[in-house]
């Protein structure tokens, strides 16, 4: 038995779904179910017990930025062949296709594919899914990678300055470093009910005051992962989670993302001018904390460099 899912995007293709309905039909030994992203993501792979085929959609950011956490937590079985993955891509950026196939894509179709040449890939993969035993998982040798990507666009509030260098992957989790508006401007606040799947939380970014430069009535800033850390040494945030991701949310949908990663592989957005324009003002919340801290004279003797490198914007190369 051969199980195949299809995942319910924002924008499913109605021809294709009734044309997956009458394909399946022909096959008793095929069945067919539909979910969400999700759906999807409350499901441990361990619990996919037969072999099966998903089928995906990518038809805008906001469902790539879904199906992040769905394709990190198909790795493993995709890795033993109990699952293989078809996505549907109406996305144009060339960092979609190799984020796609890194992480196990059998196939990436257009999303206006002929439903008789996917029926045909279908069928073909299924066939060759069943002929082939279940594997036991290879250990990954793969080495973290960056992608760099163009920086948020104006209309979205962006105030996070990122070097290159600043992003790792220490011990199977993602650190990267940030400088942006300090613990004297602000805070994370928890704002998930309980700890997701992996013990991360969901962290959103509050300014302390209205008036702030960093203050965004519409969109707010959420990230996932343990309580993001200022150090006062380095002046820099510290991002912490094995998927690490900092993302733009209007309400309670995400928009962008100024971060984000999927397994080895970390999309890293490039300053934007906006944040570059911020930086005085950045610079200028590392004071406020200085005078305050217990270790004033070491924090202090950092605060002159910081403000020459933000203001002249030395520290920052035009990425």
């Amino acid at each position: 038995m051969v199980n195949l899912h299809f995942i319910l995007g924002s924008n499913p293709p109605p021809a294709l779904l009734t044309a997956l309905r009458s394909y399946v039909s022909s096959f008793p030994e095929l069945t067919l179910s539909f979910a969400s992203f999700s759906e999807w993501n409350l499901k441990c792979p361990e619990e996919m017990k037969s072999h099966t085929l998903v089928i995906f959609p990518i038809s805008t950011k906001e469902e790539f930025l879904e199906a992040a956490p769905f394709l990190t937590s198909r790795m493993r079985v995709v890795s033993e062949n109990r699952s293989k993955l078809i996505a549907l891509n109406n996305l144009s950026h060339p960092s979609i296709m190799p984020l796609l196939r890194t992480h196990g894509c059998e196939e990436i179709f257009p999303f206006d594919v002929d439903h008789r040449l996917l029926s045909r890939r279908i069928r073909a993969i299924m066939d060759s899914q069943a002929s082939e035993p279940v594997t036991q998982p290879k250990a990954s040798t793969s080495e973290a990678q960056i992608i760099d990507l163009d920086a948020l666009e104006d209309q979205y509030p962006d105030y996070w300055l990122i070097e290159r260098s600043h992003a790792k992957r220490l011990m199977g989790k993602w650190l990267v470093e940030a400088q942006g508006p300090s613990s004297s401007e602000g805070e994370w606040k928890l704002v998930s009910t309980g700890p997701l799947a992996s013990g991360d939380e969901i962290w959103e970014w509050q300014p302390r005051h209205s008036s702030s430069s960093f203050f965004n009535a519409k969109f707010k800033y959420r990230f996932v992962g343990q309580r993001p850390e200022f150090i006062w040494k380095t002046l820099r945030w510290h991002f912490v989670a094995k998927e690490v991701s900092l993302k733009l949310f209007d309400g309670a949908h995400p928009v962008e993302y100024r971060f984000a990663s999927i397994g080895n592989l970390l999309s890293l957005r490039g300053n934007s001018p906006q944040a570059r324009r911020l930086a005085p003002e950045i610079a200028r919340t590392y004071s406020y904390g200085t005078s305050q801290s217990t270790n004033q004279s070491s924090a202090s003797s950092h605060e002159p460099k910081v403000r020459e490198e933000f203001i002249n914007g030395s520290s920052m190369p035009p990425r």
